[in-house]
C-alpha cells in the first residue's frame, strides 16, 4: 500500500526523518548523561556524603520545630517579646542555631543511606535484605541523642503551652488568645506533629525491630512532613489562600437555550 501512487516511498521516508534527527541530536547526550549518573550514583564516597547531607538537613529541620514551639510559647506569655526579638531581620539570628546543627551533622553525623528494598533512607541500608552484616555498626548515638533531645523539648514546650491555656482559662480575668494567635498556634502544632512522629519512628528503628509497616510508615510521615507546610498554610492562612485561589482556573458551564420558531413567525 505504501508503494502505491497514493503513498509514495519518498513520503514514507520523510516522515521518519524528524525521529532520526531527534535520535542523532539527543542520543549522545542521553548516553553521556546516563553514564555520568551511573558513575555518580555508584560512587561510595559521593553516596556517603549525600547521605550525611540528608542527615544534616533533617537535624536542621527538626531543630526549627523546637524554635517554632519556643516562639509560640513566648508569644503567649509575653507578646511584646515577639516584636522585639523576632521582628524583621532579627529572625535571621534565630536560624544560626539550626544552620549550625545541620552543618555539623552534615560533616560529622551518620549517613542516611538509600535502601532499595523499601525505597527509604535508613541508617542501616541492609534492612530487609539477606546480606550478612552487623546492624549495631550502623547505630548513630549522636543522631539518636539529637533526635530525642528535640523530641523531648518539643513535647515539654507544647505541654506547657496547653497547660498555660487551661490555667489561664480558669482565672477570673482570663487571658484569652486572639483568633490570629489560635490560628498560628494550630499551624505550628500541625507543622511540628509529623516531624515529631517521624523523628520518634527513626529513633525506634535503631533499637527496636524495624518491621516493614514501621519502615513504610516512617517514609510516609517523612514525605508528609516535607509537604504539609503548603497544605496547612492554604487551609488556615486566609491571606495566603485568598492570594492563591485566583490563580486556579474556574470551571464554567455554558448554558445554551434553543427556542423553536413557531410556524408563520418571521423571527
Amino acid at each position: 500500500m505504501l508503494d502505491s501512487p497514493q503513498f509514495p516511498s519518498s513520503v514514507h521516508c520523510t516522515q521518519s526523518q524528524p525521529d532520526r534527527l531527534v535520535d542523532l541530536a539527543w542520543g549522545p547526550f542521553l548516553v553521556t548523561w546516563g553514564a555520568f549518573l551511573q558513575k555518580i550514583l555508584s560512587n561510595r564516597k559521593i553516596s556517603l556524603r549525600r547521605g550525611m547531607s540528608f542527615s544534616g538537613l533533617w537535624e536542621a529541620q527538626l531543630s526549627t520545630c523546637v524554635l517554632l514551639a519556643f516562639n509560640r510559647l513566648m508569644e503567649f506569655w509575653n507578646a511584646k517579646c515577639i516584636s522585639r526579638y523576632f521582628d524583621g531581620r532579627r529572625v535571621f539570628f534565630w536560624f544560626i542555631g539550626p544552620i549550625a546543627i545541620g552543618v555539623f551533622y552534615a560533616f560529622h553525623g551518620s549517613a542516611s543511606l538509600f535502601n532499595s528494598t523499601y525505597w527509604n533512607w535508613l541508617q542501616d541500608p541492609y534492612i530487609g535484605t539477606d546480606i550478612e552484616h552487623d546492624p549495631e555498626s550502623y547505630i548513630s548515638n549522636s543522631a539518636i541523642y539529637a533526635n530525642m533531645t528535640c523530641e523531648i523539648v518539643i513535647a515539654i514546650m507544647y505541654t506547657v503551652l496547653v497547660g498555660s491555656l487551661i490555667w489561664q482559662s480558669r482565672k477570673a480575668n482570663a487571658k484569652v488568645m486572639s483568633k490570629l494567635q489560635r490560628s498560628i498556634t494550630i499551624q505550628s502544632a500541625l507543622l511540628t506533629s509529623l516531624d515529631f512522629v517521624t523523628g520518634f519512628a527513626y529513633v525506634y528503628m535503631n533499637y527496636g525491630v524495624a518491621g516493614e509497616p514501621l519502615i513504610v510508615f516512617s517514609l510516609i510521615t517523612y514525605q508528609a512532613s516535607c509537604g504539609i507546610g503548603g497544605v496547612v498554610y492554604i487551609a488556615f492562612n486566609k491571606t495566603i489562600r485568598s492570594q492563591l485561589l485566583p490563580h486556579f482556573p474556574k470551571n464554567t458551564i455554558a448554558v445554551v437555550s434553543i427556542t423553536p420558531n413557531r410556524v408563520g413567525n418571521p423571527n
